[in-house]
């Protein structure tokens, strides 16, 4: 049994071939340059975040160099010198001196408002300015040089404090005689990276956050952007699990940026991109700008989206055109090709095809034309030759018989039909030839002769 071909049809062949020659490659177009302009886009912003972590890393060690510099200038006051000089030789200490000086320098700024305590060579404090507890400062023994060692935020002065310690030595000596310790409101330098006005004046979208990461401390320190305080007052949070993993990692690095697919911004979980750098090689402390992604890609995506847009309203144009070009000069005039096969099985062999498209479609149809032509004249001569074998075959006296299957006669001429004694023709038709036989074994020879030999001669039978 033969089994049906699945035939498709011209248009969805050129559907499928528009697909793969148009729609498909662009696509694949978009999709490259989409993806290249958003790998382009985000090495620009890491550059840019990285460029303003830097940037802030470097102001924030300006001022505190600055501030370095203006500790050592008090740690060598004749009140400091004298206090440390006297306590050394049992004299009499003149600390109502030196908090005046303290007073005094704590005034001559009225942004940072410092508080000063100055310490003798063992640590033991000698002198505390009103409005600060002496803090206890472990291993001091190994400060030998200004130096950061406590960040803090004090609630009851609604202030941030850095607390600033440089050796006191003496220049005759060179010994270290005591420490001058500097509690500092630094929250300039805190608005320098976390303020909300110098956020608007990098973006709108960027965050700013002090991270410290080391073995026993890791917390997030950012400004509580939606507090009515001035200065607004830290929030503090657990570093995110995939900022702790990567630095975690990177730990040798001072500095690295990188998009983190999960990541908390402003209460919710995102995509972002996230520069970071060191503030100092001793202190784990690092300083954090990161900008949500859907923010850096925004004017990608919509312009991706007017893109796509665009070019679909292109392709379906060009389509359209393309399509009505194929269907006029392929698909129509193969239709009728294929109509005109149609009405030539049916018998309708005047058909002539007019089909007008200048190539070779047009050639076939004409091919077409004239095989329906020849096929005309062909059938006319057999009918032609039919006509007269069968005028030959009804005049002729000899009987001319034709048998079937199953050796029913199928055709017998009237001479025929008048030697078996009809005289009708349709009398003899369907009967079988077995039954006009006298002698059964004649029938038997006859048969078994014309079975092995094209024809038989000079058999007389009886019938």
């Amino acid at each position: 049994m033969d089994k049906k071909t699945k035939r498709s049809s011209i248009e969805k062949r050129f559907v499928m071939s528009i697909l793969w020659v148009g729609v498909i490659p662009m696509t694949l177009a978009l999709l490259i340059g989409y993806f290249a302009a958003r790998e382009g886009q985000q090495l620009s912003v890491l550059q840019n975040l990285s460029t303003a972590a830097n940037k802030t890393v470097d102001g924030i060690r300006l001022a505190v160099r600055e501030r370095e510099r203006v500790i050592q200038r008090i740690a060598q006051m004749p009140e400091i010198m004298s206090v440390l000089g006297a306590q050394d030789s049992g004299e009499t200490l003149l600390i109502e001196d030196v908090l005046s000086l303290f007073e005094k320098e704590s005034a001559t700024s009225s942004v940072l408002k410092s508080i000063y305590c100055l310490y003798d060579r063992n640590g033991e404090p000698l002198a505390v300015q009103e409005g600060l507890t002496a803090p206890v400062i472990s291993n001091i023994a190994r400060i030998t040089g200004p130096r950061f060692v406590d960040l803090q935020y004090l609630p009851e002065q609604n202030r941030y404090a850095a607390l600033l310690v440089t050796p006191i030595v003496d220049p005759e000596s060179k010994e270290t005689i005591g420490y001058l310790a500097e509690s500092q409101n630094i929250h300039e330098l805190l608005a320098f990276m976390l303020d909300k006005e110098a956020i608007a004046n990098q973006t709108e979208y960027d965050r700013y956050e002090v991270v410290v990461y080391d073995d026993d401390t890791q917390f997030i320190v950012y400004l509580d952007e939606n507090s009515d305080i001035t200065p607004p007052p830290p929030s503090f949070a657990s570093i995110h699990p995939s900022l702790k993993e990567r630095l975690a990692q990177m730990e040798a690095k001072d500095q690295d940026a990188f998009m983190l697919w999960n990541y908390t911004s402003r209460g919710k979980d995102v995509p972002v991109l996230i520069a970071y750098r060191k503030l100092t090689a001793d202190l784990p402390i690092y300083i954090a700008v990161h900008r949500p992604t859907p923010q850096v890609f925004t004017i990608i995506n919509q312009a991706a989206v007017i893109t796509v847009f665009a070019s679909a309203l292109v392709i379906m144009i060009f389509c359209a055109i393309g399509y009505r070009i194929v269907n006029n000069t392929i698909i129509r005039p193969v239709s009728l090709l294929n109509e005109g096969a149609q009405i030539i099985r049916q018998g309708d062999l005047e058909l002539k095809l007019k089909i007008e498209t200048g190539d070779e479609i047009e050639e076939l149809a004409s091919s077409f034309n004239q095989m329906a032509s020849a096929l005309r004249a062909n059938i006319h001569r057999l009918r032609s030759s039919e006509q007269r074998y069968r005028s030959l075959v009804t005049s002729m006296r000899d009987g001319i018989f034709q048998t079937g299957e199953n050796n029913i006669i199928t055709f017998i001429n009237p001479a025929g039909a008048a030697i078996l004694g009809y005289d009708q023709i349709g009398d003899v038709l369907g009967q079988s030839l077995h039954d006009f036989f006298l002698n059964e074994e004649e029938f038997e020879h006859v048969i078994g002769e014309i079975s092995e030999q094209p024809f038989i001669e000079s058999v007389r039978v009886w019938l």
